[in-house]
């Protein structure tokens, strides 16, 4: 591998708890890597004495979060139905109509998960919300970004922030190779997995066996 540089996307503060705040660069860098923070937090990792590129006000496009949350009701829809176990109707959060913009809001995605509850639905959402990420600023702004600093790898430190998303297509459309970190045991059967990557870093050989029953 002779491209040692790796950009490390920190989407928000967990990110930035476990790996900026740890030794984990360090490693990297006694390992011959060259690490660079993609940083979208205010935090200054200068201060640390770490490498990053900013990325400022991020945004992902106004309608990703309703497709993301109907994409997280249709997962669970389709985790009972594959299961036959109604457990994951705990996972949701109930839908507010306490006012006419929260009635909209949930009106909306009951509208969209409606029209997409099934497995085809599922993949058609993840389209959807790639074509949404692909008009953004911060698209075209990581485009820039990655041709200038050609990084080997881009490696998202969480795998469920919408404003990740734009940064990994960006590198995807760019050819670079692209991972996560699926941070905790049970952020799987609830569905948040929103980022897509080639690669998927987890704790245990039971989370890669449970990566692989959610998201074959």
């Amino acid at each position: 591998m002779s491209n040692k540089k790796i950009f490390i996307l920190l989407p928000d503060g967990i990110g930035l708890r476990n790996f900026s705040f740890t030794n984990f660069h360090k490693i990297g860098a006694d390992k011959g890597f060259d690490i660079t923070f993609w940083n979208t937090t205010f935090f200054d990792l200068n201060e640390l004495g770490i490498k990053e590129v900013k990325i400022e006000n991020a945004r992902s496009h106004p309608m990703t979060v309703f497709l993301k949350n109907a994409l997280i009701q249709v997962e669970l829809n389709q985790n009972i139905k594959k299961s036959k176990d109604p457990i994951y109707n705990y996972y949701r959060f109930p839908f507010s109509y306490n006012s006419v913009k929260a009635a909209f809001k949930s009106g909306f995605t009951e509208w969209v998960v409606f029209w997409h509850n099934s497995k085809k639905g599922l993949a058609t959402l993840r389209k959807k919300i790639a074509l949404q990420e692909r008009k953004t600023k911060l698209y075209f702004d990581s485009l820039e970004t990655l041709k200038a600093e050609k990084p080997a790898l881009v490696f998202c430190t969480n795998q469920r922030i919408t404003t990740a998303v734009a940064s990994i297509l960006a590198a995807q459309d760019l050819g670079i190779p692209t991972a996560t970190f699926i941070f905790s045991w049970d952020n799987l059967p609830k569905g948040t997995k929103i980022v897509e990557t080639d690669f998927y870093f987890v704790w245990s050989d039971h989370m890669k066996k449970e990566l692989q029953y959610y998201y074959p």
